[in-house]
């Protein structure tokens, strides 16, 4: 427990202690004691004999009330009792409230009369200045500092000779119950059920300083946000038990404030009502009007003490005339305010705003488990599918709760079944809570969060707001309403409830036909709509995505002519075998990859079009985007192979990204692209037919130039004009021999790479660039003249560039040519000379200040270092066999200020590092893997896999550039999932190459095992994209199906096969009963399994199967046994058995198995596969004649 701060009200035994002596319990105790219970008070009644001692129950109650009469100070234990009471009036933990019956207050404050008398006695018995008398004296005189309710002699006295005694008890309880109206609104349990609070101690340690109830110079209003079911009231009224026994005056919890429509005055009003009432503060008639019930308030509690709970506020003007001001209300007041939206906490900017978050992983078992089994822990076996359960449940506190207590008391077969559920329909409970949020915004943001929910969460915001036509503050509303978030890379994320709340509501209840729905997401949804022409006007968005690659055999073509209203169409990994004959023109978004024709549908004209995005397709005319397009922003064609021309977009003059790679056919571009004046982005890398862009140029606002191997480019077009944006040029391995003299107009580029380009002869043209920081000329080995030049320029000029890295790897480097670079290029701070032939480095390197990093690495004649500038932090010289010694003692001398240096020393073939290599940052050392890799491409460059070998290459060069966070087109609002897309189609084409040339060109085992990491890599740097799909598998349980191959011997378990190879998958998903079977007695130990297929006479020696003769399991595997043998007679009958075990591939099968796992990781199935009811198995076509047949 937080010191100063009360225990939860759960944790009391009683809601009052009563402290009283003997000999007053007939006339008044009494009556006070009915006067509670009748009221639903707890209370513990403390009297001398029976029950003594009773101080211990202070603690335990939430309340004291102490009854002072005559001879109260007599008895040894009341005043033990007060003295305990007086430490809670001192620190304001508890409330008090003294009742003076029959005795003036000034006699106990004085101690005269009785008092007098019964503090003699103990004076006598304990002595006059004893430490107990003392404190005696002192609790008697705070107690009566205390507001008190004095009853005198006369009240009753007269009464007592009239009336009996049963109406003598009547009048007395009604004389109390005004009191204890007041009282009991203390004890009033907070409406908000409390049960196994878990997780908001964390909340209350970040708010406890703020609360601070120790202070009273001022009030403090909290506010609590966050989405439905987030926990914000029940955090409200941890915090509200936590607090409202200290001294405050009143205290009040108006739940769910937003139930009471704002639009009605009366309803309003009556919330005033309330909140008075609850206050303790009389309010029998109308108050008239809401003006009036503010003037109540503030004059009713504007000097009390209060602590105040709103809870789900969703409008300014509830808390305008709830809590208006802070002078409503008395200094150290606590207001606590819960809301599902930021926005309304705006209106006072004295509240402290607190985001309420989702629970960890940690609380969230927790609490899932108290609803499913009534302890904090799973049950026995319960262990793996409970992490399943709160997986789903994202930390959402409201959905732990439903879907334990739903879960509660089923068996693991039933929590299975229901799982299963909860992935297809959002539990209504749940939906119902979520959904107010959706409710409260108005229509236009209603829209936009359904296309979010449905097609863009992963997105960047601002393609999403570009797509959408969303405005800035439209966004902000569905974050105020934490509908939506904008996580650190921009990018739009959602909740996955949120998200699935969204598509509820636009399922319907009850679920609408699929062609009658708004937005359409499931692959099967709309593959049913389209194979059956079942679409309507009322469809506005099509996504179909489905999580591995779909193969359509037949669709209707004109299943689009009834979706007049289509804005957005998505379509990726789906193959069609026709092209549609019909397309709306009130698409915004057209975003098919693989579109599957050669032309666009006639009459196809959508002008409110803003991207185009069709790569892979085999379009060949493009006709459409000649027209007035006037929001037209973004155009993506890649891998198009039939495109030969780019024509006249001039039109298109908001066109702000052309994404052209990879076109191999394409020859030119129409002239007009060389004028687009808002063009930011252009990409045409590896078109190999290209041989010129445009003959002029003028792109004011370019931004990104790319003609990475355009291996036939010759010519960079003329300048026409001042480019002054901040501009990089992409020209890897291009023909380019010289640029144009009026490249000097291109006043902002900063960033040039033109490796490789081995004609290249003439850079002067850069050496008057003002803002040019990093160029790259690596492999370019004609430059040498280019050196003597820039020397005699820049002596004429007096003046250097501003040029910081410099690149020039394999370009055939001198001495001399060094000492002019440094000599030019003071300036630098990242110098790359590696792989060249000079035998030493020109002293004046210690002139280069600002020189950090220098990388010589594969100088092989290198033999000599000189003194290295101060300013040095790495030097790369791996590979420099030829250092002496001398100049490895430079580079290890601690004069310099070198933090890594990397080299193979003279007398050693091994890598020495001045630091430890376990500082590498993950970064740099997947940098490493990515760099040797493309060591290893250097060697694999057969001829019968050149094809191969340049993919690899291509997506080397790539994964490079991704690392070190080169400019893509996202960073100009294109779709990011597009892109990462793009990389999975990429890396599935390198893959299946692999697999049509791996039988012949790769046998050996370590060969094998490089083959494996290069899989590794590329899968590695396609899959994060696979988190963004629109529609993910759940699958629980994914078991390997492993073929036992005999080979000349007889097999004796698995670890007698020569050959183990990969032959299918079990894929059995969420829901599926199979998956509880299989994993049933071995939940605690989280085993792996593999699926075995042997020549049937020789069966696994461990098998499931044999332990549970279970019926399902058993026809799995019969099934199984079935296709395996049918798909492949050449091995004749095959049994399958299941083993609790990882089962490895052998070594000749490594590389196939990695590309193979590769290619279904990424939603691709190879041809010799078959797809199955529970996953997917091989089809072997080469004959295969085994030991066993050859037996037989």
């Amino acid at each position: 427990m937080p010191n100063g701060y009360a225990p939860m009200l759960s944790d009391f035994t009683y809601d009052v202690f009563l402290s009283s002596s003997d000999g007053v319990s007939n006339a008044f105790v009494d009556s006070l004691c009915r006067v509670l219970r009748g009221k639903g008070i707890n209370i513990f009644r403390s009297e001398d004999g029976k029950t003594r001692p009773a101080i211990e129950e202070i603690e335990n109650s939430k309340m004291v009330m102490v009854v002072l009469c005559n001879n109260y100070a007599f008895s040894t234990e009341s005043l033990d009792e007060l003295a305990k009471i007086r430490e809670y009036v001192d620190n304001k933990r508890k409330q008090v409230w003294a009742f003076f019956y029959k005795v003036e207050p000034s006699d106990v404050r004085k101690q005269r009369n009785s008092y007098e008398a019964a503090m003699k006695i103990h004076e006598e018995k304990y002595g006059e200045d004893a430490e107990k008398v003392q404190a005696w004296r002192e609790a008697l005189t705070r107690v009566c500092d205390l507001s008190g309710v004095h009853f005198k002699d006369d009240v009753f006295e007269a009464e007592l000779k009239k009336i009996d005694e049963a109406v003598l008890d009547k009048i007395v309880e009604a004389e109390l119950e005004k009191i204890i109206e007041a009282a009991s609104s203390k004890l009033v349990p907070v409406p908000v059920q409390m049960n196994h609070v878990v997780g908001l101690d964390h909340h209350f340690e970040m708010v406890k300083s703020f609360i601070d109830v120790e202070s009273s110079d001022s009030i403090r209003m909290l506010g609590i946000y966050g989405a439905g079911g987030i926990g914000k009231t029940t955090f409200a009224a941890y915090i509200y038990e936590k607090i409202r026994h200290y001294y405050f005056e009143a205290s009040c919890f108006l739940i769910k404030v937003r139930e009471n429509p704002n639009k009605s005055k009366n309803l309003l009003e009556g919330l005033q009502k309330t909140l008075l009432s609850e206050m303790g503060v009389e309010t029998e008639t109308m108050m008239g009007s809401t003006n009036k019930g503010e003037v109540e308030i503030k004059r009713r509690l504007g000097h009390r003490r209060v602590v105040i709970v709103l809870d789900d506020v969703d409008s300014k003007e509830q808390l305008e005339l709830l809590v208006g001001k802070h002078n409503w209300f008395g200094s150290g007041s606590r207001i606590i305010i819960t809301t599902r939206d930021a926005a309304v906490l705006d209106y006072n900017a004295g509240i402290k705003k607190y985001k309420m978050e989702e629970l960890n992983d940690s609380d969230s078992l927790k609490l899932f488990c108290w609803n499913a089994f009534d302890m904090p822990t799973p049950a026995k076996n319960f262990e793996n599918i409970s992490h399943r359960a709160i997986d789903y449940a994202k930390g959402i506190p409201l959905a732990l709760r439903v879907i334990g207590s739903n879960l509660k008391g089923k068996s693991i077969e039933g929590w299975e079944i229901e799982l299963g559920k909860y992935r297809k329909v959002l539990n209504a409970e749940i939906q119902d809570v979520l959904e107010i949020s959706y409710y409260s915004l108005l229509e236009p943001e209603r829209k936009i969060f359904l296309d979010i929910a449905c097609f863009f969460k992963g997105e960047k915001v601002d393609y999403v707001k570009r797509i959408l036509k969303a405005s800035d503050l439209s966004c902000q509303v569905l974050a105020s309403k934490c509908l939506i978030m904008v996580d650190e890379n921009d990018c739009l994320e959602m909740h996955d409830l949120i998200q699935d709340m969204g598509r509820e509501i636009v399922r319907g209840r009850p679920p609408l036909n699929p062609g009658h729905r708004s937005r359409l997401w499931s692959h099967e949804d709309i593959l049913q709509v389209l194979k059956e022409n079942l679409g309507s006007s009322k469809i506005e968005g099509i996504m179909l995505h489905p999580p591995k690659l779909e193969e359509v055999d037949n669709w209707n073509n004109a299943a689009f002519e009834k979706m007049k209203n289509l804005r957005i169409l998505i379509v990726r990994n789906t193959k069609f075998p026709t092209g549609p004959s019909y397309l709306p023109n009130n698409l915004r978004l057209l975003d098919w990859i693989g579109f599957p024709s050669e032309s666009f549908p006639p009459n196809f004209y959508p002008e409110n079009i803003v991207d185009f995005k069709l790569s892979y397709s085999p379009l060949v005319s493009i006709k459409p985007l000649q027209k007035v397009f006037q929001d037209l922003t973004f155009v993506n064609l890649s891998q198009c192979q039939f495109i030969t021309q780019i024509p006249n977009m001039y039109e298109a003059k908001n066109l702000r990204v052309l994404t052209i790679d990879r076109c191999h056919k394409l020859e030119g571009f129409h002239q007009s692209i060389g004028r687009m004046p808002n063009l930011v982005y252009l990409s045409a890398s590896e078109c190999t037919m290209l041989r010129s862009f445009v003959p002029r140029m003028y792109l004011p606002s370019l931004q990104m130039l790319s003609f990475n191997f355009c291996s036939k480019l010759e010519e960079f077009p003329e300048v026409l004009g001042k480019m002054d944006e901040p501009l990089k040029i992409h020209m890897i391995n291009t023909a380019v021999q010289k640029f144009p003299e009026s490249i000097c107009k291109l006043t902002g580029l900063e960033y040039v790479d033109m490796s490789t380009c081995s004609r290249l002869q003439d850079l002067s043209s850069f050496v008057s660039l003002p803002k040019l920081v990093t160029l790259k000329m690596n492999g370019c080995s004609q430059l040498a003249e280019s050196f003597k030049m820039f020397r005699n320029s820049y002596s004429q000029a007096n003046s250097y560039p501003s040029l910081k890295a410099l690149s020039l790897s394999k370009a055939n480097l001198s001495y001399e040519d060094l000492s002019i670079i440094l000599e030019i290029f003071p300036k630098l701070e990242y110098l790359n000379v590696s792989h060249n032939e000079f035998e030493s480095l020109p002293e004046c390197i210690k002139q280069s200040l600002q020189l950090k990093h220098l990388d010589v690495s594969f100088c092989r004649n290198l033999r000599e270092i000189p003194e290295l500038p101060l300013s040095i932090q790495t030097v790369d010289a791996r590979y420099c066999q030829s250092l002496t010694t001398k100049a490895s003692n430079v580079l290890l001398s601690e004069k310099t200020n070198t933090h890594d240096i990397r080299f193979i020393s003279p007398n050693s073939t091994s890598l020495v590092s001045k630091t430890s290599p376990h500082k590498e940052t993950r970064h740099e050392q997947k940098y490493d893997v990515i760099e040797n890799f493309g060591e290893i491409l250097n060697s694999f460059k057969l001829e019968q896999t050149a094809g191969v070998a340049n993919a690899l290459l291509r997506w080397w060069r790539n994964a490079k550039a991704d690392i070190r966070g080169e400019v893509s087109a996202s960073t100009y609002e294109a779709s990011s999932l597009q892109e990462h897309e793009d990389v999975v189609w990429d890396v599935a084409q390198i893959l299946d190459m692999l697999m049509e040339n791996l039988p012949k060109h790769i046998t050996d085992s370590e060969v094998q095992r490089i083959g494996q990491l290069v899989v590794e890599l590329l899968v590695a740097h396609a899959q994060h994209m696979k988190e963004y799909s629109h529609e993910k598998l759940h699958i629980n349980l994914t078991m390997p199906i492993i073929l036992v191959e005999c080979e000349g011997h007889s097999c004796r378990g698995l670890e007698g096969a020569q050959s183990l190879r990969y032959w299918g998958t079990v894929e059995l998903e969420e829901g599926d009963p199979l998956v509880w079977k299989i994993w049933k007695s071995n939940e605690a130990l989280r085993l792996s399994y593999t699926l075995v297929l042997k020549c049937e006479h020789h069966s696994a020696e461990e098998s499931l199967e044999k332990e549970y003769n279970d019926p399902a399991l058993q026809a799995l595997m019969r099934s199984i046994e079935e296709d395996a043998t049918r798909l492949n007679k050449s091995y004749g009958k095959l049994k399958a058995s299941i083993v609790p075990m990882d089962v490895q591939v052998s070594d000749k099968y490594l590389m196939e198995t990695a590309i193979i796992r590769g290619l279904e990781r990424l939603g691709r199935l190879l041809s010799n596969f078959n797809k199955t009811d529970y996953g997917k198995l091989r089809v072997e076509h080469e004959a295969h004649i085994t030991t066993c047949e050859r037996k037989k």
